[in-house]
């Protein structure tokens, strides 16, 4: 059996809920047929976070980046994504996002998975199940929410570790053979590999902020200091941006010594930031004693 092929597990769901019975079939393949060459819809191939995601899906899907706190997250749907002033996903959907540099040890990513999303509104069906994607073992867990208008919604929500950080997927629709489909697609056929890495320092000035280089992920923004010694910090982008309002990004240069960098903005002012870096953080205090706290993404 491919995919999670855990029967046991199905064994006991098929006798407390049909629903993950279905969500177990669908990611065995038992509910998918071959398709023929001829028969198969064109594909583009998407990538994120810093292609360590590479995956086909649908051409005439849409992709939306979208930044939700501290990460980065990548939507895509059959449905048109709508950029309101709330990014409002439609029914049918799946994201995923990379916690880059973060390690999750096998004993907690039960209850990490658990955690992930949470409430009154959402029923888990235990048992989780096993998964491995990319050659990468982790764990997926199915459940159902239940919406204001007391409709429910079934999805799959799993977290893989790997070399590089821990890979995070959601898919969500009211169809469980969609569900079971994405997921098991992700099994078969998505690609996890190292993302790209970020190139030394360009001379010595810039040497001591080498453990800072690349990008950072602030609640409100996200920081790049490149090797050649250009800094660019840009405000999350509005949803629904306009011609009056547009992104603020401010760009200049850097140079460090010891935990200090000295950053000049290109209309002349200055900033200098104290930083010490904490595994997947970077922990920044300014010259007024302001602290801000980033993590680590891939670009």
């Amino acid at each position: 059996m491919r995919g999670l092929g855990v029967c046991s597990a199905a064994e006991v769901v098929l006798r407390r809920v049909r629903r993950v019975v279905l969500w177990a079939a669908c990611i065995t393949g038992l509910l998918l047929r071959p398709v023929a060459a001829e028969d198969a819809p064109a594909e583009m191939t998407i990538e994120h976070a810093g292609g360590m995601v590479r995956w086909d899906v649908p051409a005439d899907w849409f992709v939306m980046e979208y930044p939700l706190g501290r990460e980065i997250r990548l939507a895509l749907s059959p449905a048109r994504i709508q950029p309101k002033t709330r990014l409002r996903l439609p029914p049918t959907h799946l994201w995923f996002t990379v916690h880059a540099e973060v390690e999750l040890p096998p004993k907690e990513l039960v209850e990490r998975l658990r955690g992930r999303s949470h409430g009154p509104d959402v029923t888990w069906h235990e048992p989780q199940q096993k998964i491995r994607i990319a050659g990468f073992a982790g764990r997926a867990a199915y459940a159902t929410r239940r919406l204001p208008d007391q409709s429910t919604r079934e999805f799959v929500h799993g977290l893989v570790p790997t070399p590089w950080g821990v890979f995070e997927f959601h898919v969500e629709s009211p169809d469980a053979t969609f569900i079971g489909r994405w997921v098991d697609q992700m099994i078969r056929r998505m690609v996890l590999r190292a993302p790209r890495p970020v190139g030394p320092p360009g001379d010595d000035r810039r040497r001591d902020a080498r453990a800072i280089l690349g990008s950072w992920k602030a609640y409100r923004a996200r920081w790049r200091f490149e090797p050649s010694g250009r800094v660019v910090m840009a405000y999350d982008r509005k949803l629904r941006p306009t011609s009056n309002r547009p992104t603020p990004v401010l760009e200049g240069t850097f140079q460090a010594v010891g935990d200090l960098v000295k950053i000049t903005w290109r209309d002349g002012s200055h900033l200098n930031l104290r930083w010490r870096r904490e595994g997947p953080w970077l922990l920044t205090t300014d010259h007024e004693g302001r602290v801000a706290q980033l993590r680590r993404i891939y670009e």
